[in-house]
């Protein structure tokens, strides 16, 4: 009998253990899922991307913000590391536009490019993607398109974006600079920690209360889980002993 009571605690604990580590995932996913889904919303809304951007990199620097009739184009350099620098190019539309319905809209002649005059050579031309990038502006969809592609020396870049019927609506150029490492920390703002993310999902609350709700729910079953086998067991063997007696 004492040997089952120390098996009955050992599996309790082990199932206690995995009912945490299922919440935590569990809330992870969830929170991460609705906070991704507001800074998708207030980028979109706003047109203002630095929490979009600060969330995923390291460190960042808005360059430049280009408005024409339609559209705006926002251009970041970001670091993910120390040795790796890239541009980040945003396109998000100011007003309806005419854009893919789905990802595979051969109609679509949207086209963003970025050729560096000094070395001569494409650095981004998504008409090589097997996509429709303006699909990107659906409802449906995040509301705007980005890309990347990284530098590693000062270059003279040429940028154009191309609509869905392929008219030039963006027509860019521009010296970046490949920064050093004291122009980093002296120019870039610094992107989102672990933990500032962690509060902006308001993660630790959410998964607290969570817990805490399983757990005592959990526990409540394993204290009455004995106690009802041993009413069910009385209950079918006392009929059986009386049945027995006649």
């Amino acid at each position: 009998m004492k040997r089952k009571n120390i098996l009955y605690v050992i599996i309790s604990i082990l199932f206690l253990i995995a009912i945490y580590f299922i919440t935590v995932a569990q809330v992870l996913i969830e929170k991460q899922d609705e906070f991704n889904e507001s800074v998708y919303k207030e980028a979109r809304e706003t047109k203002n991307f630095d929490k979009f951007i600060a969330v995923q990199v390291n460190k960042y620097l808005l360059i430049d913000e280009v408005v024409v009739e339609k559209y705006k184009m926002s251009l970041y350099q970001i670091t993910e590391n120390s040795n790796e620098q890239k541009i980040v190019i945003i396109i998000v539309p100011l007003m309806e536009v005419k854009h893919a319905r789905d990802a595979k809209d051969l109609n679509d002649k949207s086209r963003l490019t970025t050729y560096s005059i000094d070395n001569d050579k494409w650095l981004l031309n998504t008409a090589d993607f097997d996509a429709a990038i303006s699909y990107g502006y659906d409802k449906d969809k995040i509301g705007f398109m980005f890309f990347s592609f990284e530098i590693k020396q000062n270059d003279l870049l040429s940028i154009k974006y191309y609509d869905y019927e392929n008219q030039l609506m963006i027509d860019y150029e521009r010296n970046f600079k490949y920064k050093s490492s004291e122009e980093i920390n002296d120019e870039f703002r610094n992107g989102y920690r672990i933990e500032e993310i962690k509060n902006e999902m308001n993660y630790n609350k959410f998964l607290k209360n969570k817990l805490i709700i399983r757990i005592t729910v959990y526990l409540a079953l394993i204290i009455l889980i004995p106690y009802i086998y041993k009413l069910i067991k009385y209950l079918i063997i006392k009929p059986n002993k009386k049945r027995g007696k006649i």
